[in-house]
C-alpha cells in the first residue's frame, strides 16, 4: 500500500509541479503554500512541524517565499509577540491553480474506475484525509482563523 500511495503522490506531484506556477516553486517551497492554502495564519514552529523540517529550515523556505511574494508574515492578533505566515493573493492564486490541476489529473484518472472501484477509492480516501489531517494543522486550529495557531500552539487540546 505505501508503495501504491507514494507512486501516486510523485505522480501527482510531477504533473502538478509542472501545470502550476510554469516550475517557478520548488518542491519545498510548493508544499509550503499548500500548506498554508490548508492552514492558513500558522506559526513557523508549527509550519515546521507539519512539514517535518527544522525551524531554521522553514524559516528560510518561509523568507524565500516572501520575498518572491507568495507570502507575507503578520503580528497574530492574540499575542503581538508571535509572527504568523499567511498567504497573499499571489500565493493563493497559486495554490487554487495547483488544486485545480490535482483535481483535474485524478478527475482524468478516475474515469478508468467502475462505479464499485470509485466507491472503494471514495471510502479510503475519506480514512486516509483523516488520518492526514489529524496531523497537518496543529490542535485548536479552524480554517479561517488567523490567530488560533498562534495562540494554542504548544498548548495540549483541553476540549
Amino acid at each position: 500500500m505505501y508503495a501504491a500511495l507514494m507512486k501516486l503522490y510523485i505522480r501527482v506531484r510531477r504533473t502538478d509541479m509542472a501545470a502550476t506556477a510554469a516550475g517557478e516553486l520548488s518542491t519545498a517551497q510548493h508544499s509550503v503554500v499548500r500548506l498554508l492554502a490548508e492552514c492558513d495564519g500558522m506559526r513557523i514552529t508549527d509550519m515546521a512541524r507539519a512539514e517535518r523540517v527544522s525551524v531554521p529550515t522553514m524559516s528560510v523556505a518561509v523568507h524565500r517565499l516572501m520575498k518572491r511574494g507568495y507570502v507575507r508574515r503578520s503580528v497574530a492578533a492574540s499575542d503581538a509577540r508571535a509572527a504568523v505566515v499567511q498567504l497573499t493573493t499571489k500565493g493563493r492564486a497559486a495554490s487554487s491553480a495547483s488544486a485545480t490541476v490535482t483535481r483535474c489529473t485524478l478527475e482524468s484518472w478516475l474515469t478508468a474506475l467502475d462505479g464499485d472501484e470509485r466507491r472503494a477509492l471514495s471510502d479510503a480516501v475519506r480514512i486516509l484525509d483523516s488520518l492526514a489531517a489529524s496531523e497537518r494543522c496543529p490542535t485548536g486550529w479552524s480554517p479561517g482563523d488567523r490567530t488560533t495557531a498562534a495562540a494554542t500552539a504548544g498548548r495540549p487540546n483541553r476540549a
